[in-house]
C-alpha cells in the first residue's frame, strides 16, 4: 500500500499522506481526468511535496496547499521554493513534453499537466530529500508527529462505537 510504504520511508503519517492525495485528486477528476490516472499523478505530486517540504523546512500541509493552488493557476503560491510557473514556460514545456503541437491553446487539464511538470522541473534538488534525511531532527520531528496522528485515529476508530452508543442512550434519555 503506498501510503504505508512511503510514509514509513519518509516518517510522515499514511492518514496524512491519504489526505492529501485526496485533496489533490479532488483538483484532477472535475478537470476532466480520469480517476486511475489522478490517483497516480495524485501520489506524485504527494512525494514531491513532502520532499520540498522536508528540503524547505516547511510543514507538508502547507507545501500541499501551495502546490494544489498553483495546479489551479495561483502560480505565486510556490515561488517561495525557487518554483516559477508563468504562462510562457506552461506552453513551451506543454510543447517540449508533447502535452500540446505547436499552434495549439492549452486546455485546462493540459495546463494542469505542465504546471506539474514544472513543479517537478523545478524541484529537482529536493527530489528525495525527506528519504535521504529521515534521521534529521526535523525529520524526527514529523515521525513523532505522524506516530501521534496515528494512535490517534487508531483510538478514535476504535472509541467510535462506544462513543455512538453512548451517544444514541443520551438521545432517548432527554
Amino acid at each position: 500500500y503506498w501510503a504505508d510504504d512511503f510514509g514509513n520511508k519518509v516518517n510522515r503519517s499514511r492518514f496524512e499522506l491519504m489526505k492529501y492525495a485526496a485533496s489533490v485528486q479532488d483538483i484532477l477528476v472535475p478537470m476532466g481526468m480520469m480517476r486511475g490516472e489522478a490517483a497516480k499523478l495524485s501520489k506524485g505530486i504527494v512525494e514531491l511535496a513532502i520532499d520540498v517540504g522536508s528540503f524547505s523546512n516547511v510543514d507538508a500541509a502547507t507545501v500541499s496547499r501551495d502546490f494544489n493552488s498553483a495546479l489551479v493557476g495561483n502560480h505565486e503560491t510556490v515561488r517561495k521554493y525557487g518554483i516559477v510557473i508563468s504562462e510562457a514556460r506552461m506552453k513551451q514545456v506543454a510543447l517540449d513534453e508533447g502535452i500540446i503541437k505547436a499552434g495549439e491553446t492549452l486546455t485546462d487539464q493540459q495546463k494542469i499537466l505542465a504546471r506539474l511538470a514544472l513543479l517537478q522541473k523545478d524541484s529537482t534538488d529536493a527530489m528525495g530529500d525527506a528519504e535521504r534525511t529521515a534521521q534529521s531532527y526535523a525529520n524526527v520531528m514529523q515521525g513523532l508527529n505522524a506516530q501521534a496522528s496515528e494512535t490517534a485515529v487508531i483510538i478514535g476508530d476504535f472509541l467510535l462505537p462506544v462513543v455512538k452508543a453512548t451517544a444514541q442512550v443520551f438521545t432517548v434519555l432527554l
